[in-house]
C-alpha cells in the first residue's frame, strides 16, 4: 500500500485544505502580519517579507500577494518596488510555462537597469532569471552566455554574492549536460567565493549541496553522496526552503534507491511529492517524476515506472521542458530492459541518440569554448583598464597594458582555436561511441533471447525427441517381434514435442499476453492430462480482477512453472488432491497446492532439476517464488509478482 500511495500523490490533484495545512509556520506568521497590518507601509513590508520566501509558498498565494504589492507601490509611487513585484511575478508566469512572457519583461529590465548601479542586485536577479529560461528549453550556449556575462560583471563590482549566483547558474548548465567533473569545479567555487558572505548566501548552499551530491551518486562515490545530500536537507529544514528541499529529498531517494535502502527511499520520494504538489512547479514536477519511475524500476516494478515516464515525458512536452527529456527517456529505457521489452528499448535509445544530435547542434562544442574563452578575454580587459585607471599618472605604464591585452587575447585566441578542435573531436568521438553502444546493446538484447528460446525449447523437446530415437532403435531391434506399447510410447512422445512446440508458439508470436489467455490455456493442458490419472482430483480456482498483460518470455516461464509443479505433483507426491489458485489485481498470485507426501529437499538437493528449472524460470520473468512442505502433508509452490 505504501508504494501505490507515491503513484497516489503524483495523479491526485490536492485539495486548498492541503495546502494551507502544509505552510510553515514563518509564512503563517508573515499572512497575519498583512492581515492585521494598522497601514500600507506596514502591509508593503510584511507583504516583501512573504515574497521572499517564494520557494516555499504555492503558485496562487505567489501571484495574489506579488499583485496586491504591485498595486500598492504604483499608488506610492515607488519606482523600485514596483519593478520588485514584477520581479516576483516573473516567478509566478514561470510555473505556468508561460516563458516568452517573462523573457520580455526580463529582457526589458536588464535593459533599463543596466544604467543604474544602486539597482545592481534587480539586475542581475533578472539576468539569472534569463539564464534559467534558457536552461529549461536546452539552449545551454546562450544560458552559459548570460552566466558569464553575470560573473565578469559582478568581479568588477567585487560583489561575491552575485559571483556565487552566476558561478551556480555555470555549474547548473555543465551538469545539465553530464559534463560532470565540468559542474562540480563549478560548485566547489562557489563555497570558495561566498565563503565570507556565508551569512547572506548560506541559504542558497542547500542547492549547491544537493548538487553536488546528486554529481558525486552519478560517479557511485555514495558515501560522499550522503555526506552532501544529508547537509542539504539540514539546511533546508532550517531555512523553511520547501523548495530546496524537496529537491534535496528526491536526491536523497536516488541515493537511498542506489543503496537498495528502498524503504528510506520511498519515504523520502513521498515527502518530496507532498511538498511539490503544495508550491506547484512542472520543470521539478518532472524530475520528481523521473525520479520515482528509477525508483519503480530498482524496485521491479517496471510497468509502473514505464507509466509514469510516459506521463512525464506529455508533461514536459505540454510546458516546453526540453531539457528534462533526455532522463525522462533515459529513465524509460532502464525499465524497458529490466522488462525484457528489447523493442521498445531499442526504439527509445533511437529516441535518446536523436535528443542529443538535437542538443548537440544547439550547443556545438565550438560555441561552448567560445563562450569560455570570451568571458576568459573580458576577464582580462577588465584588469587590464583596472590596471590602467590605477596607473593614469604613469604615461609609460599605458604602452605597457596595450602590449599586454593584445598578447592576451592572442594568447586567448590560440588557445580557444586548439581548445574548440579538440572539444568537437571529443564530442564527435562520445556521438560515434553512443550510438554503436546502443547498436550492440539491441544485438545483445536479441541475442540474448534467441539463446533463451533455443535453450527452452532444448529443455522441453530434447528429451523427448531422444525418446522417441530410443523407442525407434526399440523396433528396428524387435522387427517382427514390435508390440502396440512401443508404438504407444513413440506416438506420445511426438505428441509432448507438438504439444511444446505449439506452447511456444503461442507465447512467442503475441506482443502481449493477458492472465487470462495463460489461465485458459493452462485449463486446456489440465484437461489433457487429467484423464492419465483418474485417481487424483484436481481443482482449479481463478479470480482474475484485473487482467494484467505480461510480455511473451514472461509469460512462457509462468506457464511452463504451472507445467512443471503441476507435473512434479502428479507423478511424484502420492497426492489425493491438488488444488491450483489464480488471483490477479494489483499484483498476480499463483499457489499449486497438495496433498501428498511433501518433498525430501535434502534428498533432491544434486538431484532436483526440476525445481532447478522453476527456481530458474521464476527468476528470469521477475516474480518471486517459494516452495514449502506443509504441516499437516503435501507441498505449496507459490508464485507472485
Amino acid at each position: 500500500m505504501k508504494r501505490v500511495v507515491i503513484i497516489l500523490f503524483f495523479l491526485t490533484a490536492a485539495s486548498p485544505d492541503f495546502y494551507s495545512i502544509a505552510q510553515t509556520k514563518a509564512i503563517d506568521s508573515l499572512k497575519l502580519e498583512i492581515n492585521t497590518a494598522s497601514n500600507d507601509d506596514y502591509k508593503l513590508e510584511a507583504i516583501f517579507a512573504l515574497l521572499k520566501k517564494k520557494q516555499s509558498i504555492p503558485t496562487d498565494t505567489l501571484y495574489r500577494y506579488a499583485s496586491m504589492a504591485k498595486a500598492l507601490s504604483i499608488y506610492k509611487r515607488n519606482t523600485h518596488d514596483v519593478i520588485l513585484c514584477d520581479y516576483y511575478l516573473i516567478n509566478y508566469l514561470i510555473k505556468l510555462g508561460l516563458d516568452d512572457s517573462c523573457m520580455i519583461i526580463c529582457d526589458r529590465y536588464i535593459h533599463q537597469l543596466s544604467k543604474n548601479k544602486n539597482e545592481s542586485d534587480l539586475y542581475f536577479d533578472f539576468l539569472n532569471f534569463k539564464g534559467f529560461f534558457f536552461v529549461r528549453e536546452t539552449k545551454y550556449k546562450e544560458a552559459l552566455s548570460i552566466y558569464y556575462k553575470m560573473l565578469s560583471e559582478a568581479e568588477v563590482l567585487h560583489d561575491t554574492l552575485n559571483e556565487g549566483g552566476a558561478q551556480t547558474g555555470i555549474g547548473w548548465v555543465y551538469m545539465e549536460m553530464d559534463q560532470n567533473r565540468e559542474a562540480l569545479n563549478w560548485f566547489f567555487k562557489v563555497i570558495q567565493t561566498t565563503t565570507n558572505n556565508g551569512a547572506k548566501y548560506g541559504n542558497y548552499y542547500s542547492t549547491i549541496y544537493s548538487n553536488i551530491a546528486s554529481i558525486y551518486n552519478n560517479l557511485n562515490k555514495n558515501d560522499s553522496a550522503e555526506f552532501y545530500i544529508t547537509k542539504a536537507i539540514d539546511l533546508a529544514r532550517k531555512n523553511d526552503n520547501l523548495r530546496y528541499l524537496a529537491n534535496s529529498l528526491a536526491i536523497h531517494a536516488d541515493i537511498l534507491s542506489d543503496l537498495k535502502r528502498d524503504g528510506a527511499a520511498e519515504l523520502a520520494l513521498l515527502e518530496a511529492i507532498n511538498i511539490r504538489k503544495q508550491i506547484g512547479d512542472p520543470f521539478y514536477i518532472v524530475s520528481d517524476m523521473t525520479t520515482l519511475a528509477i525508483f519503480y524500476n530498482h524496485t521491479g516494478r517496471q510497468e509502473k515506472g514505464i507509466a509514469v515516464c510516459e506521463d512525464g515525458i506529455k508533461m514536459a512536452n505540454k510546458y516546453g521542458l526540453s531539457a528534462k527529456l533526455l532522463i525522462l527517456y533515459d529513465a524509460l529505457a532502464a525499465n524497458y530492459e529490466s522488462a525484457g521489452n528489447f523493442s521498445k528499448y531499442g526504439e527509445t535509445l533511437k529516441q535518446i541518440i536523436a535528443i542529443k544530435d538535437s542538443v548537440y547542434q544547439k550547443n556545438s562544442a565550438n560555441a561552448l569554448a567560445e563562450l569560455r574563452t570570451k568571458y576568459n578575454v573580458e576577464k582580462q580587459q577588465n584588469i587590464i583598464i583596472q590596471q590602467k585607471f590605477d596607473l593614469v599618472t604613469k604615461n609609460y605604464f599605458i604602452y605597457g597594458s596595450f602590449a599586454l591585452l593584445v598578447l592576451a587575447i592572442i594568447i586567448s585566441y590560440l588557445i580557444f582555436r586548439d581548445y574548440r578542435r579538440r572539444q568537437k573531436m571529443k564530442l564527435e568521438k562520445l556521438l560515434s561511441e553512443e550510438k554503436q553502444l546502443s547498436i550492440l546493446a539491441i544485438s545483445s538484447a536479441e541475442e540474448k533471447e534467441r539463446r533463451r528460446i533455443a535453450a527452452d525449447l532444448h529443455d522441453n523437446m530434447g528429451a523427448y525427441a531422444s525418446a522417441i530415437t530410443a523407442n525407434v532403435d526399440d523396433m528396428l531391434y524387435q522387427k517382427e517381434n514390435m508390440n502396440v506399447g512401443s508404438l504407444q510410447i513413440l506416438k506420445n512422445n511426438a505428441a509432448e514435442i507438438m504439444t511444446n512446440l505449439r506452447d511456444t508458439i503461442w507465447a512467442l508470436n503475441k506482443d502481449e499476453i493477458s492472465i487470462t489467455g495463460i489461465s485458459d490455456r493452462f485449463k486446456i493442458y489440465l484437461q489433457k492430462i487429467s484423464s492419465s490419472y483418474p485417481d487424483i482430483a484436481i481443482e482449479f480456482n481463478e479470480n482474475i480482477k484485473h487482467d494484467a498483460m505480461l510480455p511473451p518470455v514472461r509469460a512462457l516461464h509462468v506457464f511452463r512453472i504451472l507445467q512443471e509443479a503441476v507435473t512434479n505433483a502428479l507423478k511424484h507426491s502420492n497426492a489425493q488432491t491438488i488444488e491450483i489458485s489464480l488471483y490477479s489485481d494489483a499484483q498476480i498470485s499463483i499457489s499449486i497446492k497438495d496433498n501428498g507426501k511433501g518433498i525430501d529437499f535434502a534428498a533432491i538437493k544434486n538431484t532436483g532439476n526440476g525445481l532447478i528449472n522453476i527456481k530458474s524460470r521464476a527468476r528470469e520473468a521477475g516474480f518471486a517464488l517459494t516452495i514449502k512442505n506443509i504441516e499437516t502433508g503435501g507441498t505449496i509452490v507459490n508464485l507472485s509478482s
